[in-house]
Order: C-alpha cells, then structure tokens, then sequence
C-alpha cells in the first residue's frame, strides 16, 4: 500500500489551530492522535516536535493518546522521548501483535515485530512510567486455544500494563470476508449489536429502534466453539487480575521466585474449587452473556432490532454492553471474594510448585490484607479512610512491627527482599 502525506507545515498549522481551541474552551488536556502507527516514520520526529513546542508555549497537551508504530523501536523511542521532554503525564506505548503465532501471523499476511525488539520498546516504557500495552485478537485463521494462550502469555509475562483482547470482526470488502477465505478457514460467525451503538431516535415525529451490529467468528476450522468460550473466560481472567493491577505485589512475587504469572492465571482458570460461589457465579454469567449476545444471522438480528423492547433492553444494560468490562466491574463490587479466589488459588498453586514455605506463607498472609486494604471502600469515595488503614499497615510492614516485609520493594521484583523470605 502506498502511504500519501500531507506537508507537514499543514500538520504544524492545525495542531495550533486545535491547541488555540483548546485553550479557549479549556474543556481538554488530550491529544489524540489517529494514525495507528505514529512513530514510525521519520515525518513523526517533526509532528513529535510541534507537540513539544506547544507543551512549552500553551501547556497543552498533557496526555497524548495514539498507537505506537511497531516495527521502528527506535524511532518510536525517540519520538516518545521528544514529547516526553516536556513534562508529558504517563503516556502509553506498545504494540499490536494480533498473535505471536508465525502461522497465524503467515494466514492473515502480517510480520510481527520481533520478541527483542518489541521487550525493547516495553522496557523503555516501564523505565518511564508509562502504560505499555499490547493487543491481541482471538480467532484469526489458523488460531487455537494454545496459541491465543501463547500470544496472552508473551503480553502477560513481559510485565505489559495493559492487554487489550479483541475477537475477530469480518469487515465487509476485506479479504478475510471474502467466500474463498470464510471456506478456507471453514469460519463460523454469529452477529452482536455493537456495545454502546444502540438507541431509540425520533425521525420525523416518530420513534425508531436503531442499532449497529457486527459480525464476529465463534469457530473456525482449528478453534473449537468451545475453545473459543475457554478463550474468552481466560480474557476475562487477564482483564481482572492484569489490567487491573489489583494484585501487583503477588506479580512481583511470582516473578522473582521465577515463575510465570500466565501460567498461574491458566491454573486459577482450572482450579474453580478455590472460588467462593459469588466468583464462581460471575464467571458463569459472563459466558452466559457472552452466548446471549450473539445471533445466528444477520436477518435474525435485524427482525430482533426491530421488535419493541429489544432496543430498549441493550439502552437499559439488560443485555449486550462489553461483557469484560461489565463482568470485571462485578469482580470489583465483589472485592472480599475476589481476593479469595485469587489468594486461595495462589496458594494452591504454590503448594503445587513445593514453594509454599513458612515464610511465604506469612508474607502472602500478610500481603493479602495489605492487598484488600489498599483497594477498599473506593466506591464510597472515601479516600481518607482508605489512606489511613493503608498507612497504617505500610507502616507496621516498613517498620517491621508485624514481622512485616517491603511490599512496595517485591512489588517491584526486589529479588534480595524475596532471598530473605525463601
């Protein structure tokens, strides 16, 4: 594909149109940036210098959003380091790897960039505070649970902040819409009203139902419904305890006792005996929600869009929305037994590796009431409260009062904190 540019003075004039707008407004500090490789070419290095200028003579902007361009790891670390220069809050940097898969990447036409170079993007990100992120799609050809596992597994245990899963969505006139691919792949797909793309308009005096929708792959030749289901209950697994954050001191554990914190989650996933009913029920439901959402055809959503109530039911959240985010907010609305589940599987899982010794075990003990503490009562926005509990358990564990440990040091992989415990 040939790329065509406009001249950059054209690109320096309406970033000070939108800053001059901005500043009179003051409704924003955001920049966000479209091209979904930015970084990559050398023309960025200039837009990168612009965004600076404006930093020093306007304060804006404060947060850039954009998708990093993946295969100049250089390029894109100089770029970041311009606009950084200036005092820019945490921004986010990563890649899009769609599947660390060579098959899979080899059926949908792409190179990904390489392992190296893309830790070395990350690194640089983590040096800086910033978000790293990478993004992954379930159910490209030649996919299988194994390898969408595999895929999580590299975004997981590289430390990323962030892992955006995607299912498969066939576009109309892109090749992977084309008969000769859906037959090749032997693609199976249902059709979903497109979460937040739904609503009761009033055209011409009279109320209509509108919904847009979409068509995503469920099976294919090589990935099982079923596998397909596993797949997005592990999704929704990586969204709670990695996106999060929530439970980051037990990451910094895993890590430096040298074991992988993918492989943990995949044994959170098959051990739901550890689960209190409440976790058990919430996981249930999202598969639940998963399948309701979907529909065989295209004519069947279409005649469903248009009977009285179903419109209104996704307006109401009473069905579709995005089934991770609205699953993961019930995990957190549920707080105590999700930190059930999740330390009465870690300890399971480290009694399974012959590494739950005394000492370990009074840390996680410990570390599991700092955990909860240090995330309570948000939802009542009181934050004094929270402040005060958390200081005083960081208070007895800093200074040693309990027998305590540096939780701040193991969360951030102190590995000589971990040499004193084992």
């Amino acid at each position: 594909n040939k790329i065509r540019r406009v001249d950059s003075c054209r690109v320096e004039e309406e970033l000070r149109y939108i800053s001059a707008k901005v500043k009179k407004s003051g409704k924003t500090e955001s920049l966000l940036i479209s091209d979904l490789n930015f970084g990559m070419y050398r023309e960025d290095l200039q837009t990168a210098k612009y965004i600076s200028a404006l930093q020093k003579t306007d304060d804006w902007p404060t947060r850039i959003g954009s998708t990093a361009g993946k295969n100049k790891p250089d390029r894109t670390i100089q770029v970041t380091n311009i606009i950084n220069a200036e005092g820019l809050e945490k921004g986010m940097i990563g890649a899009a790897l769609q599947s660390t898969d060579p098959e899979v990447l080899g059926a949908i036409k792409r190179s990904n960039i390489s392992i190296d170079k893309y830790f070395k993007v990350t690194s640089y990100g983590k040096e800086k505070g910033a978000f790293t992120y990478s993004e992954i799609i379930l159910g490209l050809p030649m996919d299988t649970l194994e390898k969408h596992f595999k895929s999580l597994q590299t975004a997981v245990d590289m430390g990323m902040t962030v892992v955006r899963m995607y299912q498969l969505i066939l576009l109309n006139g892109s090749e992977m819409d084309t008969p000769e691919t859906r037959q090749k792949y032997a693609m199976r797909t249902k059709w979903r009203v497109i979460p937040g793309c739904s609503g009761i308009y009033t055209i011409l005096g009279e109320d209509h139902p509108v919904a847009e929708y979409e068509e995503i792959v469920i099976e294919t030749n090589s990935l099982l419904y079923q596998d397909y289901l596993d797949c997005r209950l592990m999704n929704l697994i990586v969204e709670v305890f990695i996106n999060s954050a929530w439970f980051e001191e037990i990451g910094g554990l895993l890590n430096a006792l040298g074991f992988s914190k993918f492989e943990f989650l995949v044994y959170f996933k098959t051990h739901s005996e550890h689960y209190p009913k409440k976790i058990k029920s919430i996981f249930d439901s999202f598969l639940e929600r998963t399948e309701l959402a979907l529909f065989e055809t295209e004519g069947a959503l279409k005649t469903m869009i248009q009977k009285t109530g179903f419109v209104e039911s996704y307006v109401k959240g009473e069905r579709g929305g995005n089934e991770l985010l609205n699953h993961k907010a019930l995990c957190y609305f549920n707080l105590k037994e999700t930190h059930q589940a999740f330390f009465n599987s870690f300890k399971g899982f480290l009694k399974e590796k012959s590494a739950y010794t005394e000492s370990i075990a009074d840390y996680t003990d410990e570390v599991e009431r700092f955990s909860l503490m240090r995330k309570n009562n948000l939802e009542t926005k009181d934050f004094a409260y929270m402040a005060r509990q958390c200081l005083k358990i960081q208070s007895n564990i800093l200074l040693g009062l309990e027998g305590g440990y540096d939780l701040q040091a193991l969360g951030e992989c102190s590995v000589s904190v971990v040499n004193e415990l084992v």
